[in-house]
């Protein structure tokens, strides 16, 4: 349920907050309901599309902060979806927990792949905020599978083969 209005508050300080958030806040269910349709339509159109070629968007490495040396790398797939057998638009974290130097010595440290811990899984059964992050990145995802499946210039709004 969305609050329709804004209550009163004794403290000015909050009231303002409060009425200054509430444009959000009273569209926050609008605006989830909208990121997922966008998944389940992409991933419908690209089902219907007949496309059985694998594709995985890299967002890039990230360091986390921790006492440990990790590295979390996440993705977007389109791939078979281990459960179902079907292909699905899939989100998957990858995360190194240890690192390796490199013998060559041009990288200091490169992930240890003995030790890398992923999961796959259907993006549109993701917590909402993988969702409402990945979102911002399927305009990227779409470009770049284009580009994989040949096209020749891909551009905001233009695909030309």
């Amino acid at each position: 349920m969305k609050p329709s209005s804004v209550p009163s508050f004794s403290s000015p300080e909050l009231q303002r907050a409060v009425e200054a958030a509430h444009p959000y806040i009273a569209g926050l269910d609008e605006a989830r309901n909208k990121i997922s349709a966008d998944i389940k339509s992409l991933e419908e159109y690209l089902a219907a599309s007949g496309l059985k070629t694998e594709f995985s968007y890299s967002l890039g490495p990230q360091d986390a902060v921790s006492a440990t040396p990790l590295v979390v790398e996440e993705h977007l797939l389109w791939a078979t979806d281990r459960s179902t057998g079907k292909f699905r638009l899939l989100y998957e974290p990858c995360r190194w927990l240890g690192f390796l130097f490199d013998p060559d010595g041009q990288d200091p440290l490169y992930p240890d792949p003995s030790i890398l811990e992923s999961e796959r899984k259907p993006l549109i059964e993701t917590k909402i905020e993988v969702r409402m992050k990945m979102h911002e990145h399927l305009p990227a995802f779409v470009r770049e599978l284009a580009l994989h499946l040949g096209a020749k210039d891909v551009e905001e709004g233009r695909c030309g083969a």
